[in-house]
């Protein structure tokens, strides 16, 4: 069987075919039972899902004739991304004009030094006329790659708005960006849901979409969890590959058996009380209820035993207050779990520690809750500039967890008024708009807020919410009201435009409100990053045995002269040999020959060594080696078992399309742990972009080290579409300055600039350096014909930056240059709306006009 291939063309990627029109790949011979294949290059001109549209005729032959008969098309969705890494800043305003959050400091708090960090100076200001907040929305880094900015924020009616919406729509995976091969880690699918439902349902919000879905979530997320529970009934982080753990086992009972109260779920009640039983057999003789293996959360045992096992037997209290199982005697174990609480309380300084003791405490209602909670709250800081009240238990993730179990003790113990300030900083330390830092922290402050918001559901609310930007002060959207009908509703804004300015926000009336702002943006590589582990990549290409075309195949099937609605030009015909060996053959008077498209030994597998140490004290806990995959290869399965049998800190592998997660037991800080992997090719691209390695403690993600790895300069696998020598290479381009621009006479480059441009400089290129994906210019200020947004003098070095795809400017160190364009934002970029031109040395005819041009310059 014959059929011809074509491809669509469109304004979104280059290829060899226009916009809207049909081109020919080639003609396909399709064996029976057999398949085919043939390599499409395109160029993809924007980030984001781009469409592509394949359409197929077959060919029959009838009496020696070849006809067109019938024929398919598909569509497929090809996600680009930008280069490098992403980042992201994403932080949460309350909008409380009335102050109802905001309780004030208290005796026992200590005062903040200075201001808790945060991605985005603002100000906050309450008046008789509701709530001012001026958010300065500056630009990201410099560096960031073009065209992956983004910047958006959100506004809801509700604490827990972006929670519910995101759970009950079944949108979590999009929001924690964590791996989650383990047990404690796939919980973070399953707990937000329980506490979401809970939450709903007790405040008259559930609907039957919503409860459904809920129900549908809960379900899945048990029966998965079921993969992490051992023979002897307690779970594990990898099932039987590991001892139980009995703080895992007390998380997965805790959400277990709240979700148990849900008429839609079904949780094996015999299971939950084997499980529950596990942990009380291994309560000590004073009380106590240790973890009796290596545990997972090591702040949980924190430096001192006798303090690690207090915290422990909190937690596991805690669980045994809410699973209630026929023919266990948990009682029993909860009075003496208590006992042993309420006579160490007292010895504990770790604000995590006391934070959890007072929890359990007020929930198995001891007559020392309020004196374990007076502890507590004596070492509370309050932020006075962000109404917050927070404890410095020793890192982002366990400040949240702590400040979640103590704003759990406070709405138990009835102190609302002092838990305001503590839901206003777990709301401003949510990433995303739901999650947190790590999975514990997240499941605590979510079941917290929870909490506080259905205890103080009964607040009245009608909000009234103005927007207006110093940037654009033109922009006034229409005045947002927000009810109880609509607080749900999380509405998105697009911001983009206001960066490098304030955002104001007015906010009147009664209730309290959610503003969230979220930056992304990319960055092309993080050399100069501070981070807690060494980390090194040393890659080595295996090359085929033969040369070929990178593309070969369609250069063989492929007539890119076919276009729909016209005719097939026709090709040449064959040459004779010639009777004159000295004469060339096939040469037409005015053409040049066509050079050759070069042969290339093509690399058929990448051998990746990765090297990392950790460079604080001691080892770190669980921790994730994030490598990325490039472009046309996957693991090779050899290697992947080879590492399995030779990395004793490896505790599992997991593949995604683009990359490979690695679990570790720790990463140790006395030496290298090294991972030898190796990605063999399973399809051919044009160029392939350097990935990402990310190395992080899993509790503290923030801190995470990266590098990327790649194709060194001058590999086959960077050489690209443009080596084919087809349009493709010239569309690629569009997004670039052009090639040695014509500059005509001085009037029209004068015109020109002043109509185009906002900044005109004479520049001499200092230092070039090559970051993967982006090449980044040093250049000295040696004239200024025009300022532009940002004020220049003269010896100033400014940095302008190029991707590394485009082919133009090639600025060579040393050499001077006439440089325009647009300085919008915080850089300086060589892109289409750039013009670079040769400062020639020697005197010519452009040196004189580009010195006239300086010198009569005037808009």
């Amino acid at each position: 069987m014959k059929a011809k291939v074509y491809i669509r063309g469109d304004k979104d990627f280059c290829s060899i075919a226009t916009d809207r029109k049909l081109a020919l790949i080639g003609l396909l011979t399709v064996k029976s039972n057999d398949a085919s294949s043939v390599a499409i290059p395109i160029v993809p001109k924007r980030i984001g899902e781009i469409e592509i549209q394949i359409e197929s005729i077959l060919i029959m032959t009838l009496d020696g004739a070849s006809l067109n008969t019938e024929g398919d098309a598909t569509r497929r969705k090809l996600l680009v991304v930008p280069e490098g890494v992403e980042h992201r800043k994403s932080q949460s305003f309350i909008l409380d004009p009335n102050g109802n959050l905001n309780d004030g400091p208290k005796d026992g708090d200590v005062k903040a030094n200075k201001p808790t960090a945060a991605p985005f100076q603002s100000k906050t200001q309450l008046g008789p006329n509701g709530q001012l907040d001026s958010i300065d929305l500056k630009f990201p880094d410099k560096k960031a790659i073009p065209g992956s900015l983004a910047a958006v924020i959100y506004l809801t009616g509700n604490l827990l708005g972006p929670v519910v919406n995101t759970t009950i729509d079944g949108g979590l995976e999009k929001f924690f960006r964590q791996p989650t091969g383990c047990g404690e880690q796939n919980m973070i699918y399953l707990a937000p849901n329980v506490y979401v439902l809970t939450y709903l349902r007790n405040t008259n919000q559930l609907s039957g979409a919503n409860e459904e879905n809920a129900y549908r979530f809960i379900q899945s997320g048990y029966q998965r969890e079921l993969n992490y529970r051992r023979s002897d009934k307690s779970f594990s982080a990898f099932g039987e590959r590991r001892p139980g753990s009995t703080w895992l086992t007390a998380f997965v009972m805790r959400v277990f058996c709240q979700a148990q109260q849900f008429a839609g779920v079904n949780i094996d009640e015999n299971l939950v009380c084997e499980s529950v039983s596990w942990l009380i057999q291994n309560q000590r003789g004073d009380g106590a209820l240790p973890e009796i293996h290596a545990v997972i959360h090591k702040e949980m045992v924190g430096g001192a035993y006798t303090e690690g096992d207090v915290a422990m037997t909190a937690f596991v209290l805690s669980t045994l207050a809410e699973c209630k199982c026929k023919g266990v005697n948990s009682e029993a174990s909860i009075l003496r779990a208590t006992d042993y609480l309420e006579k160490q309380y007292k010895t504990l300084n770790r604000p995590y520690s006391m934070a959890l003791t007072a929890y359990a405490l007020s929930l198995v209602n001891s007559k020392e809750k309020l004196n374990a909670n007076d502890r507590l709250v004596q070492s509370a800081i309050y932020d006075n500039d962000k109404k917050s009240r927070y404890w410095n238990a020793g890192g982002n993730a366990l400040n949240v967890e702590t400040a979640g179990y103590a704003l759990l003790t406070q709405v138990i113990l009835g102190r609302t008024g002092y838990a305001g300030p503590i839901v206003t900083y777990l709301t401003n330390q949510r990433q995303g708009g739901v999650g947190f830092v790590s999975t514990q922290d997240t499941v605590v402050a979510l079941q917290a807020l929870a909490l506080y918001s259905e205890n103080t559901a009964g607040n009245a609310l009608d909000l009234r919410v103005k927007l207006t930007s110093e940037v654009e002060v033109d922009w006034k959207p229409p005045e947002i009201h927000i009810t109880p009908d609509n607080a749900l509703l999380r509405r998105e804004i697009d911001v983009k435009n206001f960066l490098g300015g304030k955002l104001f926000v007015e906010s009147r009336g009664t209730g309290v409100g959610l503003l969230e702002v979220e930056v992304r943006y990319n960055l092309p590589s993080s050399r100069g990053e501070i981070c807690k582990f060494h980390l090194n990549t040393t890659v080595r290409e295996i090359k085929e045995d033969k040369a070929g075309d990178l593309f070969g195949p369609v250069q063989d099937q492929a007539d890119p002269q076919e276009q729909e609605g016209g005719q097939k030009k026709k090709s040449r015909k064959g040459c004779k040999k010639p009777k004159n060996k000295n004469k060339k053959r096939c040469q037409k008077k005015g053409k040049k020959d066509k050079k050759p498209i070069p042969k290339h030994q093509p690399v058929k597998s990448i051998h990746l060594k990765v090297c990392t140490r950790y460079k604080g004290k001691g080892d770190t806990g669980m921790s994730i080696m994030d490598i990325g995959i490039l472009t046309g290869f996957v693991p090779d399965k050899e290697s992947l078992k080879k590492l399995e049998e030779t990395l004793p800190e490896l505790d599992k592998l997991e593949i995604s399309d683009s990359s490979l997660v690695v679990y570790l037991s720790e990463i140790p800080s006395d030496r290298d742990l090294c991972v030898n992997v190796q990605f063999d090719r399973e399809y051919y691209v044009g160029v392939v972009q350097a990935v990402p390695v990310n190395v992080y403690d899993y509790y503290e993600p923030d801190q995470s080290c990266s590098k990327f790895y790649g194709p060194d300069k001058y590999s086959p696998l960077k050489l690209g579409v443009c080596e084919m020598g087809s349009s493709s290479c010239k569309c690629s381009q569009d997004q670039c300055a052009q090639q040695n621009p014509p500059i005509g006479d001085v009037d029209k480059l004068i015109k020109s600039a002043c109509r185009k441009y906002n900044y005109v400089i004479k520049g001499k290129v200092l230092l070039i350096d090559e970051e993967n994906t982006m090449v980044s210019y040093v250049v000295e200020v040696v004239q200024i014909i025009q300022q532009g947004n940002k004020d220049l003098k003269i010896k100033q070095q400014i940095e302008l930056m190029k991707r590394g795809s485009c082919q133009s400017p090639d600025l060579k160190e040393g050499m001077e240059y006439l440089l325009m364009g647009l300085d919008k934002t915080d850089k300086y970029e060589l892109d289409k709306n750039s013009f670079v031109k040769l400062w020639p040395k020697k005197r010519d005819g452009n040196k004189d006009i580009l010195e006239d041009f300086a010198q009569n310059y005037a808009c």
